[in-house]
């Protein structure tokens, strides 16, 4: 057989695939006459129960469990996952529960820990008795340890609250075993966020009205009622997987790797990746979805050793490190007015730029700046990708200067230039009780996603 006959009949078999494909998740949307996809109102009790911080945006879990379903059952053999943006660990919790090998990774220290915790592996200690422990010793600590004045502390923090932390983190920080103190950690997370003096109505790191900082706080009340809630969801969650075979001396018997590491230069997993199930950003931290901000006072408070990786000290600098070292929170990554980084690759982003060259600079380098690091990105995710991988996207459309940014097609050109094949685009729409901000100071928040649905032609 010629190559070009070979290629022909490799091209013919990817599409007849993705055809196949196709054919199963239209079922489900069938299934949820056309709004299948949504989850409005079937996911939230259940992420109500399970969740353990309220990270920013979380990804709908009934929805990435369809998604693994299908694929699950579209591919034979085992599926090894790749979440290369870990976030609140939604990916990783649904895999688990599959019985599927899993690695994730994310810059952002408190996610590597949050999935860490959730994994279930305090599970297999007694947590109720270092819950005891804990709580009789920051009760002991209360007003023995120095409450930290720094300015951060200071400016975000009541003094009667600063005592009371204070008291928990050292507590914590004297029980013997890891696995227990990353989970009593990521309790002192869900606190810290709850008792500072920054709104929970936006990720931002913004002061509360001054009539609600003297509001009643309860610390060591409020943790302990985390605490039990959190002991009672990774005990359901250990003892599932026990039942299903998946767990064995409270470790993962299929594996999970948990990375702290940049998607633009991500080591190499020990395995290549099946299935790439993610949702990456829709553009720079500092103007979509400030992670690093509503992660940054937790992160002063827990002890970031314990998350078994080395911190880089940059990233904790100040409440904007961590989004200025996220995909496009640079704009020194945008140099010069044709980047050869997109063109040719995305003929619709080719546009969008030249559009926004016109008409604002600034805008034209953040959007040059996102898109350089994100195409980086792709390239460093798909080193970690079997040659028959699936890449499944969710995404959202931004708006930048009253311009969309279609991050959607964007991203099936890009994939489409690394030699990926379109398999699907669903469509859903965002539950209005999603805990995302309706507004940031500059636009209107995306009210609707897509999930992008590529595979690696073999």
């Amino acid at each position: 057989m010629t190559n070009m006959a070979a290629v022909e009949k490799r091209r013919v078999s990817d599409v007849a695939e993705a055809g196949r494909l196709r054919e199963s998740l239209a079922a489900r949307s069938r299934g949820g006459q056309g709004r299948f996809w949504d989850f409005s109102g079937t996911w939230r009790a259940r992420a109500d129960e399970e969740v353990l911080f309220q990270y920013p945006a979380m990804m709908v879990s009934p929805m990435q469990g369809a998604l693994l379903d299908v694929l699950t059952d579209h591919r034979s053999g085992p599926m090894r996952v790749f979440d290369p943006f870990v976030g609140s660990g939604t990916t990783l919790i649904e895999a688990m529960r599959r019985g599927l090998p899993y690695a994730g990774s994310d810059l952002n220290p408190l996610a590597v820990m949050l999935a860490r915790v959730e994994t279930a592996e305090a599970a297999h200690f007694d947590m109720v008795r270092s819950l005891e422990a804990t709580l009789l010793a920051a009760g002991d600590a209360r007003g023995a340890v120095a409450a930290p004045d720094d300015v951060f502390s200071l400016r975000w923090f009541r003094e009667d609250v600063r005592v009371e932390l204070a008291a928990l983190r050292a507590a914590i920080a004297a029980q013997p075993e890891v696995r227990l103190r990353r989970l009593w950690w990521v309790c002192l997370s869900e606190v810290v966020r709850l008792a500072s003096n920054a709104r929970l109505s936006t990720p931002k790191l913004q002061t509360r009205p001054l009539d609600e900082l003297a509001r009643p706080i309860d610390v060591q009340g409020r943790f302990e009622q985390l605490a039990i809630r959190a002991c009672g969801v990774l005990a359901r969650r250990s003892e599932a997987m026990r039942a299903a075979g998946y767990l064995c001396s409270g470790r993962y018997v299929p594996g999970v790797d948990l990375m702290l590491a940049d998607a633009r230069e991500l080591p190499l997993l020990d395995w290549p990746a099946d299935l790439v199930l993610t949702s990456p950003p829709y553009g720079d931290n500092h103007t979509t979805m400030p992670y690093g901000q509503a992660s940054f006072l937790p992160l002063l408070w827990i002890d970031t050793a314990d998350a078994e990786v080395a911190i880089p000290e940059h990233l904790l600098a100040s409440s904007r490190s961590l989004d200025t070292c996220s995909l496009g929170g640079s704009r020194k990554t945008a140099l010069g007015p044709a980047p050869d980084w997109v063109t040719g690759q995305s003929a619709r982003l080719d546009r969008l730029m030249a559009v926004l060259h016109r008409s604002s600079y600034e805008a034209w380098q953040r959007v040059a700046a996102f898109f350089a690091d994100y195409a980086r990105a792709l390239d460093s995710i798909l080193d970690q990708c079997a040659p028959d991988a699936h890449l499944v996207f969710t995404l959202g459309d931004r708006t930048v200067r009253g311009l969309c940014v279609p991050t959607t097609e964007i991203t099936r050109q890009l994939l489409a230039a690394r030699g990926l094949v379109h398999v699907d685009t669903l469509h859903r729409a965002i539950p209005h009780n999603k805990r995302i901000a309706r507004r940031n100071e500059l636009v209107s928040t995306i009210g609707s996603e897509t999930v992008l649905i590529m595979a690696r032609a073999g």
